[in-house]
């Protein structure tokens, strides 16, 4: 593909492929994917030794003439006296080799990262109350494991790349047929001021109970801007990390005695 760098995007399933019209010389490579949680970059340049770009030529310098006081040097007797025997009359039918460097033929550099837990995290923790549910109208808090940007960079036979991963949303689906986007969560405070307070960010209210021994399956998935920079260019892709729990969900009520 002359004259283009070719860029592979993977993200999902199926496999989504990019080719944007990038000047280059057709020598290098630029592939970024995602998925599952993992992202990661390379970067694979052919004959990195090489010009990337036409020099300008080489104005050969006039020739000196020898001074008159300055006998011609013998090249081929000095040859004969440090080396091996020579005839300086006689051409010689093999070119002398000429030492140097040979550019290697390619060069890569690779680079990942791996995306936070998108398992659904629900404050109050249902596991620490004495009947392990939730009760229906209590409102609870929703978020999703921290960081909610990261990036890494790497580099090798003199390339680098770097990719850096932003958080921008979280779609919870709360397994009654309900679904909430959150662009902001809050973490539920070991020690809240006040009980029964909802999110002031992300959170739900369940109104019915789930069935008894069918626990509401609670899906989070995280959606991510990935940014990649290498060789003085850069893109982007977005990308989603799923995770769930179970939840069961009842109804508390209370008895009065009189």
């Amino acid at each position: 593909m002359a004259g283009m760098a070719a860029l592979f995007i993977i993200a999902g399933t199926p496999a989504l492929l990019v080719v944007p019209a990038v000047a280059d010389d057709g020598d290098s490579q630029v592939s970024v994917g995602a998925g599952d949680g993992e992202v990661h970059g390379r970067l694979h340049i052919k004959n990195p030794g090489e010009p990337r770009r036409p020099s300008k030529p080489k104005v050969p310098a006039p020739s000196t003439p020898p001074s008159p006081s300055t006998p011609p040097i013998d090249t081929c007797n000095r040859l004969r006296l440090v080396t091996r025997p020579v005839d300086c009359n006689t051409p010689d039918p093999v070119p002398r080799a000429h030492l140097g460097f040979t550019p290697p033929t390619s060069a890569e550099v690779r680079v990942a990262l791996h995306l936070p837990d998108p398992a659904p995290r629900i404050g109050p923790d249902p596991s620490r109350n004495e009947w392990h549910m939730l009760a229906v109208g209590y409102p609870v808090w929703l978020w999703t494991s921290a960081p909610t940007t990261l990036s890494a960079t790497a580099t090798h036979e003199g390339l680098t790349m770097s990719l850096t991963a932003d958080w921008t949303s979280t779609t919870f689906d709360m397994g009654d047929g309900h679904q909430l986007t959150c662009t902001r969560t809050t973490e539920y405070p070991q020690h809240p001021d006040r009980y029964g307070t909802p999110s002031p960010t992300c959170g739900y209210t369940y109104q019915a109970r789930s069935k008894p021994g069918h626990d509401y399956t609670v899906t989070a998935t995280t959606h991510w801007a990935v940014t990649w920079a290498t060789a003085g260019r850069t893109g982007t892709l977005t990308t989603t990390y799923t995770g769930d729990r179970r939840l069961a969900v009842g109804e508390l009520q209370a008895l009065i005695k009189g």
